[in-house]
């Protein structure tokens, strides 16, 4: 958690001389996650909230926290096993105009990614990090210039460093507040 502190305390100090660069904004979303080689635990959602700057025409800088709802596998021996995740992602976002107030974008990036298991049978918990790709690819509608909605697909990678690890990706909307 400090080192995810400190990334984002680095790239606030790195960005905040380029605002004359462009627009800065927020983002919020929420999406429908797909876990792989979890076994039986079910999808949940997830919800998104973040930051970027613009630094080019078509070109932005962004970091975002996700956080992926609860996860709990139930066993016929009444034991349950209950699935955290997150990811903090640093990416660099670019777009393609195709009309004024439509666009496609892709983003491209560092997700630094945190997954706990617990249990109600006194086991410890498992924890693991992981970096990965970040990847992401979507449609962006401008409904004015401080309003936008996105419609997204993004790709979180790896969370565990083994032979099948557990990777997770999202389909979903988001909302974009520019100042």
């Amino acid at each position: 958690m400090k080192k995810l502190i400190a990334i984002a305390a680095l790239s606030v100090a790195i960005t905040t001389p380029a605002y004359a660069a462009g627009n800065a904004y927020l983002f919020g979303d929420l999406s429908a996650a797909t876990y792989s080689n979890v076994g039986i635990a079910p999808n949940p959602g997830k919800l998104g909230i973040g930051a970027g700057l613009e630094l080019a025409p078509n070109i932005s800088g962004e970091i975002g926290l996700h956080v992926f709802g609860d996860s709990v596998a139930s066993f016929n021996t009444g034991r349950t096993n209950t699935l955290k995740a997150s990811s903090f992602t640093i990416a660099g976002v670019g777009q393609i105009p195709l009309a004024p107030q439509f666009s496609l974008f892709g983003k491209l990036g560092l997700a630094m990614n945190h997954a706990e298991v617990t249990n109600n049978a006194g086991f410890a918990p498992i924890t693991t990090n992981q970096n990965a790709l970040y990847v992401s690819f979507g449609a962006q509608f401008d409904l004015n210039r401080q309003f936008a909605l996105r419609a997204q697909y993004e790709n979180f990678g790896k969370f565990e460093n083994v032979a099948n690890p557990m990777s997770a990706s999202t389909i979903g909307v988001a909302g974009v507040l520019y100042f």
